[in-house]
């Protein structure tokens, strides 16, 4: 019952020798002289789809990471070697809105081909964006301030400074005064590496490439 012949199943049966007969299936020579049902070879069975081949995935621990945008479900589906048909991996980081790249690995694509431990290159590291700083208001004798506490780029903030009557300028100007961004000239410009203190790596600066960076 394990054969076909020309497309028709073969039938097994019983006979009195105790032996039985094989017949292809329609045959009238089926049920003479049996003593059982005759039973046939299965044309068609059963069969799952194919199931998926399952690899471990590239791992990562982003999720712990604050600031970091990345798409869980692309990231999931990337593996340590490339399998054929497979798309290529698509996982890629970076700093969320609010938050701004300050040193780690770079902003983009990521891969963990070849890595024993089936991990990602290392992700961006990323800091919340700073509030615009204050101006502060320093007031000198013979000034008459009105309003002036004032955010960098805020719109709609009064701010009006003149001369005490008696009072003479000297220097500067009087009127409305707006509220601008300039260079912090409090912070020592020197190599930011080393075991520093908060306070102590906090004022200073780096020159890089031609351009000054602050110390994180």
């Amino acid at each position: 019952i394990e054969s076909v012949y020309n497309g028709k199943r073969c039938c097994w049966q019983k006979d009195r020798s105790g032996t039985g007969q094989c017949w292809t299936e329609g045959s009238p020579k089926i049920l003479k002289g049996g003593v059982s049902k005759p039973v046939c070879s299965d044309l068609k069975v059963g069969k799952f789809e194919e199931f998926p081949e399952c690899v471990p995935a590239c791992r990562h621990r982003w999720k712990d990471r604050v600031g970091l945008a990345y798409d869980e479900k692309a990231c999931s589906q990337c593996t340590p070697v490339k399998y054929p048909g497979v798309e290529d991996c698509k996982c890629s980081v970076k700093c969320a809105e609010d938050f701004r790249f300050v040193g780690g690995g770079p902003e983009g694509l990521r891969s963990c081909e070849g890595d024993v431990l089936k991990r990602f290159e290392q992700g961006p590291a990323c800091v919340k964006k700073s509030e615009p700083p204050v101006c502060e208001r320093k007031y000198l004798p013979g000034q008459i301030m009105t309003g002036c506490d004032c955010k960098v780029g805020q719109e709609n903030c009064p701010c009006s400074v003149k001369c005490e009557e008696g009072f003479s300028v000297t220097s500067g100007q009087i009127g409305d005064m707006a509220c601008i961004e300039v260079p912090n000239v409090n912070l020592k410009t020197a190599s930011c590496s080393g075991s520093w203190g908060k306070s102590q790596c906090m004022s200073r600066q780096e020159m890089v490439d031609g351009e000054l960076k602050p110390c994180c």
